[in-house]
């Protein structure tokens, strides 16, 4: 199909379950062809999808721990991976939520000064992106959160088709909720969270 001039995109291969589809994953892959898996587990247990939905989570909820602690790995909100586990730790030793921990700055002495001042960013965009939230549409702060944490350049050192295939994950994420949205299913984005 592709020889014959149709587009990747208007191409689909339907079946009826991951075992019927895997092989056929394997030789787009092999092709280089991107593609966009529909359905099964491996869609929103990619990196890129998990990390997403991680900020989704912090956005509508910053005292979600585990979220924002992936989001502290992602580009642009990125601390070393000792400041990631020393604030792993106090979360641990002092029963407190890692946002708490966050925004008491005198508690964070034990970390570079490189990584207060990411968490001192961190925390002032964490706010505003939640205030986008209760005012805009969930596919616009979606890539507002996107380029903010720079996943984009998490893609720079993979190969192309690792490239494609990462947008077009997020792409389809960014399908699903505009979807929700233009059904009037899901008006705000704290609802698109609780729906994915």
């Amino acid at each position: 199909l592709i020889r014959s001039g149709t587009l990747p995109q208007e191409i689909a291969v339907l079946g009826r379950n991951r075992k019927e589809m895997d092989p056929i994953a394997g030789a787009l892959r092999d092709a280089h062809i991107p593609y966009i898996a529909s359905g099964g587990v491996s869609y929103f247990q990619s990196p890129e999808v998990k990390d997403a939905m991680a900020m989704f989570s912090v956005i509508v909820n910053p005292d979600n721990s585990l979220a924002l602690l992936r989001c502290l790995a992602q580009p642009n909100w990125r601390l070393s991976p000792l400041a990631r586990w020393e604030l792993n730790r106090e979360m641990l030793r002092t029963g407190r939520p890692l946002n708490s921990l966050l925004r008491s700055p005198k508690s964070l002495g034990f970390l570079e000064d490189v990584d207060r001042a990411t968490i001192s960013r961190v925390v002032d965009r964490i706010d505003q992106m939640g205030a986008m939230a209760l005012a805009e549409t969930a596919s616009t702060v979606f890539w507002e959160a996107v380029r903010e944490t720079g996943y984009y350049g998490i893609a720079d050192g993979m190969e192309d088709l690792q490239r494609q295939q990462v947008g077009a994950n997020l792409y389809r994420l960014a399908d699903i909720i505009e979807g929700m949205g233009a059904r009037g299913e899901i008006p705000s984005f704290g609802e698109a969270e609780r729906y994915l």
